[in-house]
């Protein structure tokens, strides 16, 4: 609850440049938590969606990064 407050409160005094690098660093922290579980026994469904998820996180940051 109070990480909750924190980042609502962070959120309203920051800039959007500060916004965009928090949700590039919480998006890579997805990033190498989907690595960590590609690198584990999958079967094709399972590893075809987390190859999906990853693909589309890593478009979430390149169009991310024309607002820094």
């Amino acid at each position: 609850m109070a990480n909750k407050v924190i980042t609502e409160v962070e959120l309203m005094d920051s800039d959007d440049k500060k916004i965009i690098k928090m949700l590039i660093l919480g998006t890579n922290k997805g990033i190498v938590k989907l690595e960590e579980f590609l690198n584990k026994d999958l079967d094709s469904t399972e590893k075809s969606f987390a190859e999906k998820l990853l693909k589309l996180l890593e478009y979430q940051i390149k169009s991310w990064k024309v607002y820094l």
